[in-house]
């Protein structure tokens, strides 16, 4: 008597080698999110990036009310390329993480936590009035985008307090300059 062919070890065996590969696949995916994740704060902490902030906070506090249109054209060709440079170089990096939120490249439950203080200060202190509404730059458009996730997925408490120290930082340099 030949025993018929039993279809249920085989079913079994290819739905647990696809639960196995599902299971693979998304663990490697978010250790490659999370790795990423860190590459982008170790970039933005490091000893050149932390000059970029620096040249460029001295550049928007001598130049508080000069779009970024306005800031090449007079600040780059004059004494300030590197600080007008460095603060290209900060909107750069933030359109990159932008981008990397949105097309899902890195671990969104960390970038809260490990960019959002920052970019908030930065976004009150001088995207939003410099870039966001001062040019027509698709820069500006992304930053506002990062804003609203930012707004969206960080804690309010600490959004709050820096878009406040940013905006009372920005008004005591423009009532110096004006």
């Amino acid at each position: 008597m030949t025993e018929g062919f039993n279809l249920i070890p085989v079913i079994s065996g290819v739905i647990g080698a696809l639960i196995g590969a599902t299971s693979a696949n998304y663990f490697a995916s978010k250790s490659r999110k999370s790795n990423q994740t860190f590459e982008f704060h170790k970039e933005f902490n490091s000893t050149s990036f932390s000059k970029y902030r620096s040249e460029a906070y001295l550049l928007i506090k001598n130049h508080p009310n000069k779009n970024y249109d306005e800031l090449w054209e007079e600040e780059f060709h004059g004494n300030n390329e590197v600080r007008t440079i460095s603060l290209y170089m900060i909107m750069r990096f933030y359109q990159r993480l932008w981008l990397a939120i949105k097309y899902d490249k890195i671990d969104n439950q960390i970038a809260p936590d490990l960019f959002g203080e920052v970019f908030v200060w930065w976004y009150y202190f001088s995207f939003e009035k410099n870039l966001v509404e001062g040019t027509s730059w698709t820069a500006g458009g992304q930053m506002l985008q990062l804003e609203r996730w930012f707004q969206k997925n960080m804690n309010v408490v600490i959004y709050k307090n820096e878009m406040n120290n940013a905006l009372e930082r920005l008004i005591a340099i423009s009532n110096k300059v004006q």
